[in-house]
């Protein structure tokens, strides 16, 4: 690995050898997801993996994460806002877990970070 030591008149100087200009790269940080309370992970795109899509019957991203609850094989799912592919919502179902990638106009989630509330027990029966 070449490290600068020093830039002078244009020129850096790595250890003994000079070369006309530095570039300085440096990898993005990842994109890290904070899960709300509800299982939503807002600004998030989880693009591929994609096996099934449906325009919402109102913009809200609970209505993916139902449908992919409802479905054995979807694993995770993306909410795109409407406007972003045509004038409606949008949700894609998906069948695996792709990385998080930053995006404003999605909300993502994983069924692995919420579950289905548990079924309400009978009221007891009173003599």
């Amino acid at each position: 690995m070449l490290r600068m030591n020093r830039t002078v008149g244009g020129l850096c100087w790595l250890g003994a050898l000079v070369v006309p200009a530095c570039i300085v790269v440096s990898a993005p940080p990842p994109v890290t997801s904070a899960v709300s309370s509800n299982g939503l992970e807002y600004g998030i795109n989880r693009p591929g993996y994609d096996y099934k899509s449906f325009d919402p019957s109102a913009p809200d991203p609970l209505q993916c994460q139902s449908a992919c609850y409802a479905e054995p094989q979807c694993q995770s799912f993306t909410y795109l806002s409407p406007g972003v592919q045509g004038p409606n919502a949008h949700c894609w179902l998906k069948n695996a877990v792709a990385p998080p990638v930053a995006d404003g106009n999605c909300t993502s989630g994983l069924k692995a970070a919420y579950s289905a509330p548990p079924p309400q027990a009978p009221p007891p029966q009173q003599p």
